[in-house]
């Protein structure tokens, strides 16, 4: 199965197919705000005008078909945050879970970022999400030292 996974770079023309795979894997409600994320993200980059693909952002496929994605966004400065590839977003058609797409679309990410020099990966995750917690473990990624988040319910 892994072998006949293919990631590449995402395109404009993926777009509603990613959107359909979010759709199906978390429900209407996230789905809503996805395809404003993805709404926004394809404004603010044109991908058929581009002389490559955005940073960061993949699509898994098997014969055409797309069983994955990942989405991260090149970050730091900001906010103090410390200077990062940080994923936004990861989803692999439940159907073929535990079978290394997600996986595979994580060490293209990490291999990009050794091309470019990126230091670091960085998810957000909610407490209790174990099944996120544990695919980014299994991916390497261990609990940052460097940003801690706060909240309070008011």
């Amino acid at each position: 199965m892994y072998d006949e996974v293919i990631v590449r770079p995402l395109r404009h023309e993926d777009a509603d197919a990613v959107r359909s795979l979010d759709g199906r894997i978390v429900g209407p409600d996230r789905s809503k705000s996805w395809d404003r994320y993805v709404d926004r993200f394809l404004r603010l980059t044109d991908l058929d005008a581009l002389p490559e693909s955005p940073w960061g952002c993949y699509v898994a496929e098997i014969r055409g078909r797309v069983v994955g994605f990942l989405l991260s966004e090149l970050r730091g400065g900001e906010y103090g945050l410390p200077r990062g590839a940080w994923i936004m977003a990861v989803g692999v058609d439940p159907k073929l879970r535990r079978r290394g797409v997600g996986r595979k679309l994580v060490d293209e990410l990490m291999s990009q970022c050794r091309q470019r020099r990126v230091p670091d990966i960085y998810a957000a995750i909610l407490p209790g999400d174990n099944e996120a917690t544990g695919f980014v473990k299994s991916c390497g990624l261990d609990p940052s030292r460097g940003v801690a988040i706060y909240s309070k319910t008011t």
